[in-house]
């Protein structure tokens, strides 16, 4: 047990790093580093999970607020998203699901 910190200040801590790893693991990624997450294999996998529901990819980017622009930058390599940006795609995502899981 660390120094200053209660047994249950101690278990909520690990419960946050456990959580932290797990969204990680959910995101394809080893370490928090963001580099690399979204190179042109993620960005096609992305493109065809939204056609595959049946909308456009301009209604994607609407849903998840993300510029056409910089999914294009995306696309070419050209930049690489933020941690923020990458969850808002994938919460999208998990919203597109939700939506065919209820139809």
């Amino acid at each position: 047990m660390r120094k200053g910190l209660s047994e249950e200040g101690e278990r909520e801590k690990e419960e946050k790093r456990r959580r932290k790893r797990e969204e990680r693991k959910k995101l394809g990624r080893e370490r928090g580093s963001v580099r690399g997450e979204m190179g042109k294999r993620t960005v096609s996998t992305v493109e065809r999970a939204v056609r595959e529901h049946g909308i456009s990819m301009n209604a994607f980017l609407e849903m998840a607020d993300i510029n056409k622009s910089t999914w294009n930058r995306w696309q070419h390599k050209a930049n690489e998203p933020n941690m923020s940006t990458l969850r808002r795609v994938y919460a999208a995502l998990d919203k597109l699901e939700k939506k065919k899981r209820r139809t």
